[in-house]
């Protein structure tokens, strides 16, 4: 698009700052003024005079099912998750699948060997750094299921691999495990074309910690709203300020959590939850030409209007509801079809099939996180199917040691990127504030891990797309 000489390079300034709050460019935003994007589940028809944009589907958490028991539920569960998974290992081509070893990829796994005649070609990656390795309950999972298994180590030689995969993601794009979900794309696709996954398990199932953790803000919140209005603030400002010096401190998270709940509403205290770039962070990172073109803009609106959008629900589906429409579709899904596609790799879902999510979301939610167990209704069902440690294991997101990387192989190639010239001389931001970030990680006076793999990103498109740097 960007060849035509009437489509201009015009950067959305709403579009950096979206990009910053939700580690991408929600549609129908795009990062430049006159391109517009289509939304997830949307069609368009275009007819003289104009064009016409309509959504053709959506889940619905308000209509639920009353079965007798919760056996019933498992069961219903059980036999759509099979049948979501057998259609899609209909394929003329070699087909495998991806597999962390969590719970939801070593499913699919399992329910592929029951249906497959042949051992499951499995593909895990993994990293040097103990901590953000998963490739032994990889191993785990695979030797359960006879898989034939493959796995390899990524390593910190990414510099010649982020400009060609910045290319493909075309817009900024923030979320780090587009890193190693390239890398296990490539490798698969040495021996498979069509390779199934596990996404989307959590976003039906309640899975992500971060869902337990708000239900219990609210019982939290709840109780302090016993206390009159004056002295609940007053508690919650001195518990915020406390843990103000540890902002990474689980402690500390919960009070500011707990104040913005309180001010803002758990919709916004939700999304703050997954952007690094708060309030504080952006007014001290945004130059005054950005704060400028803002004036009056909120990003968190999206997922506040998302919030009302879920209808008369209770809290945990108002945020499955919303990671519907804003982090699954426009990061996770993203993330995962042009790491697979650009490596000519068709990746299946049987997590997101429509008529198992539709069913899921029909469930009582106290099915899917139950007395703190999350994924509770599929964890019951998996007894025996998944060996226990797997079933037992604490959740580990698909992450890369980078914030290691940064104090280590790719320090200088993040000064020299970040810090240049020309990138602190763009209007975006404040170059000293940018300076502060890198000094402070990579001297380990502080962690600014995401912060700076999302100014990153940010640098290497705006180099590819608008500078016109070659790949």
């Amino acid at each position: 698009m960007l060849r035509h000489p009437d489509v201009g390079r015009e950067i959305d300034p709403r579009a950096v700052d979206l990009f910053l709050t939700y580690q991408a460019v929600p549609s129908p935003v795009s990062i430049f003024k006159g391109i517009r994007k289509l939304p997830p589940a949307h069609y368009l028809v275009w007819r003289k005079g104009g064009a016409t944009l309509t959504r053709y589907w959506d889940v619905d958490f308000t209509r639920k099912l009353h079965l007798k028991n919760e056996e019933e539920y498992r069961e219903l569960l059980w036999e759509q998750l099979r049948e979501a998974v057998k259609i899609r290992m209909i394929s003329d081509v070699p087909l495998g699948a991806f597999l962390s070893g969590g719970i939801d990829s070593s499913t699919v796994v399992g329910l592929m060997s029951e249906f497959s005649s042949h051992p499951v070609k499995t593909f895990s990656v993994g990293f040097g750094e103990k901590d953000f390795s998963e490739l032994q309950f990889a191993g785990l999972a695979a030797k359960h299921f006879g898989a034939e298994h493959h796995e390899f180590i990524v390593k910190p030689d990414v510099i010649d691999l982020l400009p060609r995969l910045v290319w493909h993601y075309n817009e900024p794009f923030g979320d780090n495990s587009m890193v190693p979900s390239y890398y296990v794309a490539r490798e698969t696709r040495k021996h498979v074309t069509v390779a199934l996954n596990g996404d989307g398990g959590d976003e039906s199932l309640g899975g992500y910690d971060r869902y337990r953790q708000t239900l219990l803000l609210e019982r939290l919140t709840g109780t302090l709203r016993l206390l009159p209005s004056a002295a609940r603030r007053r508690l919650l400002g001195r518990f915020a300020r406390f843990h103000a010096r540890r902002p990474d401190h689980t402690a500390g998270r919960v009070g500011q959590w707990m104040e913005e709940a309180e001010t803002r509403g758990f919709a916004y205290a939700y999304a703050r939850r997954l952007t690094s770039f708060g309030g504080s962070h952006k007014n001290e990172l945004y130059g005054p030409w950005l704060r400028e073109q803002l004036a009056g803009f909120d990003a968190m609106a999206l997922t506040e209007s998302a919030w009302r959008d879920a209808g008369n629900v209770g809290l945990l589906e108002k945020m499955l509801y919303a990671d519907f429409h804003l982090y699954l579709p426009e990061v996770l899904m993203v993330k995962m079809d042009i790491a697979a596609m650009s490596n000519s790799l068709e990746g299946r879902s049987p997590f997101l099939d429509h008529r198992f999510i539709e069913t899921l979301a029909s469930f009582p939610p106290g099915l899917k996180i139950h007395r703190g167990m999350t994924k509770y209704i599929l964890k019951r069902k998996l007894k025996g199917f998944l060996p226990d440690r797997i079933l037992q294991r604490p959740k580990m997101g698909f992450g890369v040691p980078v914030g290691e990387w940064f104090r280590g192989e790719l320090k200088s190639y993040l000064r020299e990127s970040l810090l240049s010239d020309r990138a602190l001389s763009r209007p975006f931001f404040n170059a000293a504030y940018v300076r502060r970030l890198v000094e402070e990680h990579t001297t380990g006076a502080a962690t600014h891990t995401t912060r700076l793999w999302l100014l990153l990103n940010f640098e290497l498109w705006h180099r590819i797309f608008v500078d016109g740097e070659s790949v």
